[in-house]
């Protein structure tokens, strides 16, 4: 039988944090680096590294005209994508911000880089919810910590933000544990 694999999408797939690094290097006058980040802070919480309001980091991004379709796939995405395909059904799961294009943008992007349509895309913060019905794979350690309080399997996953020096193969040794039942390609 397939294994329903949920997926997060910023942090995994697409570059969030360097695409918000950006606005906020632009709107405070900063030249923080993803690499300068990690190592110095290397956790959630962007906001506080800056020293700003969570209300300053958003307004940031919703002020940056197409932020959340401009940002840039991480190095692997094909190939995580390919691989987790393989083992079974891939649905995305993203938690849109407060701006109302965000969703739009989002989904437009899924379509653009990896031809991913609607119906493979659950929206929403409450990824818990879909405990039961797949396993989530997310590099955010909260996102995972409910997933697995409500009775769902999950993998906790580094990103970029956490981790210097981050490949594929780092990521795919983070996977291949929890699939050891299952011939992983490559």
């Amino acid at each position: 039988m397939r294994q329903q694999i949920l997926l997060d999408m910023d942090g995994v797939l697409v570059d969030f944090l360097s695409g918000a690094l950006e606005a906020l290097n632009r709107d405070f006058n900063k030249h923080i680096t993803i690499e300068q980040y990690a190592s110095e802070f290397g956790q959630w919480g962007t906001y506080d590294y800056y020293g700003i309001t969570v209300e300053q980091f958003w307004n940031s991004i919703h002020e940056t005209p197409d932020f959340w379709y401009n940002l840039k796939p991480m190095p692997w995405y094909k190939e995580l994508y390919a691989l987790l395909s393989e083992i079974g059904e891939v649905t995305i799961l993203t938690t849109p911000s407060l701006d109302p294009s965000c969703a739009m943008q989002k989904l437009q992007w899924l379509d653009n880089y990896m031809n991913i349509k609607s119906d493979a895309v659950f929206l929403g913060s409450r990824k818990y919810l879909m405990a039961g019905n797949g396993i989530l794979i997310d590099d955010y350690q909260k996102n995972v910590e409910k997933f697995k309080s409500s009775r769902g399997d999950a993998i906790l996953i580094p990103s970029n933000w956490n981790t210097n020096g981050l490949t594929f193969k780092r990521i795919k040794s983070t996977i291949d544990p929890f699939f050891a039942g299952v011939i992983l390609p490559r």
